[in-house]
């Protein structure tokens, strides 16, 4: 009976308790092979990194993530950033919730 008990008294925290997330949208310039990112946690561990850009596209990538703080890092590998003289491109991240 005790376990049924604590059981029933754990459940709505064990069926509302959900990961939080965040949408991460990347429309690359036109060299999308440069653009990468990362989302580090609290003691600078990657906890998710980008898929590989390979066309100009806008891309969404949804991240499940524990809660607790994160730092994004976006990056381009030859250097001249993702916008705007070799095309138009640009992130943003997302959170409804």
């Amino acid at each position: 009976m005790r376990k049924l008990l604590f059981l029933l008294v754990l459940l709505p925290s064990i069926l509302l308790a959900q990961d939080s997330w965040v949408n991460v949208q990347v429309q690359p310039d036109n060299y999308p092979g440069e653009t990468s990112w990362e989302i580090y946690n609290s003691v600078d561990e990657v906890v998710a990194s980008s898929p590989e850009y390979t066309n100009t596209d806008l891309q969404e990538t949804i991240v499940l993530l524990d809660e607790g703080d994160y730092n994004f890092v976006i990056y381009d590998s030859f250097g001249d950033g993702i916008c705007c003289e070799y095309g138009e491109g640009w992130f943003g991240l997302t959170n409804t919730c």
